[in-house]
C-alpha cells in the first residue's frame, strides 16, 4: 500500500507522455475547484491541473525525505509492534512467535484437557461434568465421540472479539458454580412444565367427568379439545391459539354440529366456564413464564460447553507459554489495559516513533476492540490540532463475525459517542473511554463522500435506487434508515445526482431461475425463453432449478464474450464455496479456463498429491491406499500414461501385497529409485526436492507455483516443528484445505470466488447466481447478551 500510494503521488507529479492526460487528476481538480480550493491564480482547468501536480510533487518530496515517518501498515501489524513494546508487563517471552491459526492451538488444548482428566487427581470435578455431559448424550440417543469436536468448536468464542467480554465473564465462574446453575436451571424447567401442565390436565380432566369428547366440541380435534391436549403432552412456546379455539372464545362456537339435543348442548354449557377459565390461565402464564421457559431451554445445552471456557483458556495460555507463541486474536485484548491506561507519550516513548497524524481506512472493518485501542493515540493527535481520519461505508461492513460494526463508524459520523461507552459494562474501561471521546467530540467532523470514481452512471443509479428501497422498507429499524439515507448517496465524478434511468456505461440486471425451467435459450432483452434449445439438450428437456441457473450462467458469459470482453474480465461470484465449484465445474466440462479456490488449492494439485502419496508409503509402508494412489498419479502425472484395466490390476496387486518391496521395486523398473532406506536420514525440504527432482515434475508440468509452494510448506514446518514425517503428514491433512498459491498475473480466465474474497476487487463483468440467500439467522447461530435482574429466569445467572 505505501509503494501505491508513492506511485500514485509521482505518477500526478511527474506525468509520462503516455498519462499526460490524467482522468483521476483531472476529476480531483474539478472537485477541488467547485469548493474553492485554488487561488485565483489558478483559473483554468488546466491551471488547476498544473497546480495539483506541483502539490503533489511537494508532498511527493517531503514523504521521500522524511520516508521512516511515512508509516503504512495493517492494525494487526500496527498492534503487534506495541505488543512487543510491552512484553514484560503483559508476562510474554522476550522473543515470540505470531500464531495465526487458531484452531491448530485450540485443537491441542481440548486434547490437553482431555487428556488432564485421566492423568490429573484434583481433576474429579471435570471428569464428573465430563460425565454428565456424555449420559446427556447417550439419553437423547446421540452419540458423546463429538465432543472434542464440540470444544474446538465452542472454544473459537475465546478467541471471538465480538463476545469476549461476555466470556470474560462467564469464565470468572467454577466448575461447582456451573453444577449448581444447571441444578437450578433444570429445576426452573420442570416447575414451568408442571405449573402448565397441571392447568391443562385439569381442563381435560373436567371434560372428561362431563362425558364432553371432541366430537362434541366445535372443530373437534383441532379446536379446544386439541388446544388443551397439546399443552398437556408438551409446551409449545412459539404455538398460539388457532382461529378456531378462538373462534369458541371470541364468539362463544362451542358445539359441533353433530350436537342435536338439548342434553348434549347441557354437557357442554357445564364446562364452559370452566374450560374459559383453563384457557385464560394458560394464556396468561404462556405469556409470563413461558419467555423464562425459552430462554432457560436455549442456554442448558450450551452450559457444559461454558462451564469448560475457562478451563480451555487456561490449557490455550498453557500451550502459548511452551510453545513461545501469541495468537493473534489476543493481540487486541492483550494491549486494551495498557493502551488505554498508561500516558499516551509513554507508549510513544516505548515504541520509539511518535505519530501526530492516524488515517484509518476501511474503518467499517476495524473492530470495536481494535478502535478502542487506537481511539488514546488519535485523540492525543487532535488534541494537538493534527488531522486525523477515518473513512469507511457503513454498507461494506460485512465483517462483523471478525469484530467489525456498523454502528460503530455510523454512530461516529452522527456524534453519537455516548452510545459507543455507554454499553461497555466494565465501569473502569467505561469511564476511561468516555474521558478519550470528551476530546474526540470536539474534533469531530463528518463528511460524506459522495464522488464514487470507480463506477459508471448506470451502476450509481442503481445503487441508489436499491440503497433508498433498502431504507424504506425497514422504517422501524432507524440505524438501517441511518446507513441507506439520502446523506449517502452518490454521484459520479463532476456530476448531479444520476436517475436510475441514466444512459452510458454500466448495466445491472436481475434475472429470475425457476425449476421446471424449458431447455432453451434465455432472452434477457425480453425476459422469455426462445426456441433455440440449448446445446446437447432436447427441446421438451425441463431444468431443475440449478440447471437452469448454471446454464443462465453460461449463457450470461457467452453474452460478455460476445460484446467484447476477456476471460479476465468476467467473475462469478457466489456467497457459498460449494456454490463456486458447482459452477467452476459446469463451466470448466464447456472448455472454459477459470480461476478459483479450488483450482489454486494445494489440496486438489496432482503433483502436490503424488508427493503426498509418496510421503505416506514411506511413513506406513503398508498403507494399500497411499501405495495405489502413488502408482496412479505416476502413471497420470509422470508417464501421461491413461489408465487401463491390466494395469489397474497390477497396481491392485502391488498395493495389497503383504510387503512394500514390491512397491518399490516397481518404481525402480520405471526408472524412479526412491531411495526408501535412506530417506530417513533427510530432512522434509530436503526428501521433498529430492522427490521433484527424481520425477522431473519442474521441467514436465506446467504446475512449478504449486510444487514451490508445497517447498515453503516444508521448510516452514521444519523449521517450526521438527522433520518429522508422521507430524508433517497430520499438519497436512489438517491445512491442506487452506493452503494455495496466488491467481497467477496475466492469465485470461474466469474468476470464480466468494463475495468476501472479492471485496475491493473490480471487474468489467460480475455475474452473482444462487443469489437465493437467507436473511434469517442459521439455527445454530448463538446469540451473546446481558441480561438485567429483572430479566434472568434465575437469581443464580451471572450478570
Amino acid at each position: 500500500m505505501k509503494e501505491r500510494i508513492i506511485g500514485a503521488l509521482r505518477r500526478f507529479a511527474y506525468p509520462t507522455a503516455e498519462n499526460q492526460d490524467d482522468a483521476l487528476l483531472r476529476d480531483i481538480a474539478a472537485e477541488l475547484a467547485a469548493e474553492g480550493q485554488f487561488s485565483r491564480l489558478a483559473e483554468t482547468p488546466q491551471e488547476q491541473q498544473q497546480e495539483l501536480r506541483r502539490r503533489a510533487a511537494a508532498t511527493f518530496r517531503l514523504v521521500l525525505y522524511h520516508y521512516a515517518d511515512f508509516a503504512v501498515s495493517t492494525i494487526d501489524s500496527f498492534v503487534q509492534r506495541i505488543v512487543q513494546a510491552f512484553t514484560r508487563e503483559l508476562g510474554l517471552p522476550a522473543t515470540f512467535e505470531v500464531e495465526l491459526d487458531g484452531d491448530a492451538v485450540l485443537q491441542s488444548a481440548v486434547a490437553l484437557l482431555l487428556d488432564k482428566v485421566n492423568r490429573d487427581p484434583n481433576s474429579a470435578l471435570l471428569s464428573r461434568s465430563l460425565a454428565d455431559y456424555a449420559l446427556s448424550k447417550a439419553e437423547e440417543g446421540r452419540s458423546w465421540n463429538t465432543l472434542p469436536d464440540e470444544l474446538v468448536q465452542f472454544g473459537r468464542f475465546l478467541l471471538s472479539e465480538p463476545v469476549h467480554e461476555a466470556v470474560e465473564q462467564l469464565q470468572k465462574m467454577s466448575l461447582q458454580d456451573y453444577r449448581r446453575l444447571h441444578e437450578t436451571l433444570r429445576q426452573r424447567k420442570e416447575a414451568i412444565e408442571q405449573q402448565v401442565q397441571a392447568v391443562a390436565t385439569r381442563a381435560l380432566a373436567t371434560l372428561d367427568a362431563a362425558g364432553v369428547t371432541d366430537a362434541d366440541l366445535y372443530q373437534g380435534k383441532n379446536g379446544i379439545i386439541g388446544y388443551f391436549t397439546k399443552w398437556d403432552e408438551r409446551l409449545q412456546p412459539d404455538k398460539e391459539a388457532n382461529s378456531y379455539v378462538r373462534a369458541t372464545m371470541e364468539q362463544d362456537k362451542w358445539y359441533s354440529g353433530k350436537v342435536k339435543t338439548a342434553a348434549d348442548k347441557q354437557r357442554v354449557d357445564a364446562v364452559k366456564s370452566d374450560l374459559t377459565d383453563a384457557f385464560v390461565e394458560l394464556e396468561t402464564l404462556r405469556a409470563t413464564l413461558l419467555p423464562d421457559y425459552v430462554l432457560v431451554s436455549g442456554m442448558m445445552p450450551y452450559l457444559f460447553h461454558v462451564s469448560l471456557l475457562s478451563e480451555l483458556s487456561k490449557a490455550v495460555d498453557q500451550l502459548s507459554r511452551e510453545r513461545g507463541v501469541v495468537l493473534i486474536a489476543e493481540f487486541n485484548r492483550r494491549i486494551a489495559s495498557i493502551v488505554l491506561r498508561e500516558p499516551v507519550p509513554f507508549l510513544y516513548e516505548r515504541l520509539g516513533e511518535r505519530y501526530l497524524h492516524l488515517l484509518i481506512d476501511e474503518f467499517q472493518d476495524t473492530s470495536v476492540l481494535q478502535w478502542n485501542n487506537l481511539l488514546p493515540l488519535v485523540e492525543n493527535a487532535v488534541s494537538g490540532g493534527n488531522l486525523s481520519l477515518a473513512v469507511g461505508d457503513a454498507k461494506q461492513a460485512i465483517y462483523r463475525w471478525r469484530g467489525g460494526e456498523m454502528e460503530q463508524i455510523l454512530r461516529l459520523h452522527k456524534n453519537e459517542t455516548e452510545y459507543l461507552y455507554g454499553r461497555v459494562a466494565d465501569d473502569e474501561l467505561r469511564r476511561l473511554l468516555e474521558d478519550r471521546y470528551f476530546t474526540l467530540d470536539q474534533a469531530l467532523e463528518p463528511k460524506n463522500l459522495n464522488v464514487n470514481y470507480r463506477s459508471a452512471a448506470g451502476i450509481i443509479a442503481f445503487n441508489n435506487s436499491f440503497f433508498e428501497f433498502v431504507s424504506k422498507g425497514h422504517e422501524g429499524l432507524p440505524l438501517v434508515g441511518g446507513i441507506y439515507d439520502e446523506e449517502f448517496g452518490q454521484v459520479g465524478p463532476g456530476a448531479s445526482q444520476p436517475s436510475p434511468s441514466a444512459t452510458g456505461v454500466g448495466h445491472v440486471e436481475l434475472l429470475f431461475t425457476e425449476d421446471a425451467a424449458p431447455a432453451r435459450r434465455y432472452s434477457p432483452a425480453t425476459g422469455t425463453y426462445s426456441d433455440e434449445p440449448l446445446p446437447g439438450l432436447p427441446p421438451t428437456h425441463l431444468l431443475d432449478y440449478e440447471e437452469s441457473t448454471l446454464y443462465l450462467t453460461l449463457q450470461l458469459v457467452e453474452q460478455a464474450l460476445a460484446d467484447g470482453f476477456r476471460l479476465q474480465d468476467i467473475a462469478v461470484l457466489c456467497r457459498r464455496r460449494d456454490s463456486s465449484r458447482r459452477v467452476a465445474k459446469f463451466l470448466k466440462e464447456r472448455g472454459y479456463p477459470i480461476i478459483s479456490a479450488d483450482s489454486l488449492s494445494l489440496e486438489f494439485a496432482e503433483v502436490v498429491n503424488l508427493l503426498v502419496a509418496v510421503f505416506r508409503v514411506l511413513n506406513q509402508p503398508a498403507d494399500t491406499l497411499a501405495r495405489a494412489e502413488a502408482l496412479l498419479l505416476v502413471d497420470k502425472v509422470v508417464r501421461h500414461l491413461p489408465p487401463t484395466p491390466a494395469r489397474a490390476r497390477h497396481i491392485a496387486e502391488l498395493a495389497n501385497h503383504e510387503k512394500a518391496l514390491p512397491f518399490f521395486d516397481e518404481l525402480r523398473a520405471l526408472g524412479y529409485d526412491v531411495q526408501e532406506r535412506e530417506t530417513g536420514n533427510l530432512g522434509l525440504y530436503e526428501l521433498t526436492e529430492r522427490l521433484i527432482g527424481m520425477f522431473g515434475l519442474l521441467g514436465r508440468n506446467a504446475e512449478s507455483e504449486y510444487l514451490f509452494r508445497f517447498l515453503d510448506l516444508t521448510l516452514e514446518f521444519s523449521l517450526r516443528f521438527g522433520n518429522n514425517l508422521n507430524n508433517f503428514l497430520a499438519y497436512w491433512q489438517q491445512k491442506k484445505s487452506s493452503l494455495s498459491i496466488n491467481a497467477p498475473a496475466g492469465r485470461d480466465a474466469i474468476t470464480i470466488t466468494t463475495v468476501h474474497k472479492a471485496k475491493g476487487l473490480a471487474y468489467g463483468v460480475v455475474i452473482v447466481p444462487f443469489a437465493d440467500w437467507s436473511l434469517t439467522p442459521h439455527r445454530n447461530t448463538l446469540l451473546w447478551g446481558r441480561l438485567t435482574e429483572e430479566e434472568k429466569p434465575v437469581p443464580e445467572m451471572p450478570p
